[in-house]
């Protein structure tokens, strides 16, 4: 048993980092005009520093968060209406982008689950499913300000469906 009991994190690692090495050669890779397309939408007048992006291996957004005072356009932005439907807003936002986070299988869907409005903000959470069946914890989260625009954006979803597509 103390065999066994030692070596088990060692194991469980090691099998953690395969998988990851695995699904990273599969899944593809960014192309950067995806992420250029995403980045001309950021409406940051005065900002003094960048928008924060945190990216996989792959290249593929996980994390997107707009400067202090600054936002990526939506539809509702750019037609300047008002903000009644953010589960609509999101889906477009994310639809738009889908190269960017990573949706690059036509089979990949994103159905909204939940919606929280705070403090003049909406937090709106995506599932994924593939086929039609959920996938079990991928999910983005968005974040908008009062107006509609995207102010951060969290993901993890299931991006390595090679093998499903086939």
């Amino acid at each position: 048993m103390y065999v066994i009991s030692r070596w088990m994190p060692g194991a469980l690692l090691f099998s953690t980092c395969l998988l990851i090495t695995l699904q990273s050669s599969v899944a593809g890779t960014l192309d950067p005009e995806d992420l250029q397309t995403l980045l001309k939408t950021l409406e940051a007048p005065g900002a003094t520093e960048p928008p924060r992006i945190i990216q996989d291996s792959d290249g593929f957004i996980r994390f997107l968060g707009a400067p202090p005072d600054g936002y990526f356009e939506t539809i509702t932005t750019q037609t300047k209406s008002t903000l009644n439907h953010p589960e609509a807003v999101d889906q477009e936002f994310v639809d738009r982008n889908a190269g960017a986070f990573g949706l690059q299988s036509f089979q990949n869907a994103l159905d909204p689950s939940k919606t929280h409005v705070r403090e003049g903000r909406s937090y709106v959470h995506l599932k994924q499913a593939y086929a039609g069946v959920t996938v079990f914890g991928a999910e983005i989260m968005v974040q908008l300000d009062s107006a509609g625009g995207v102010r951060a954006v969290l993901s993890d979803l299931m991006l390595d469906t090679e093998r499903l597509d086939t």
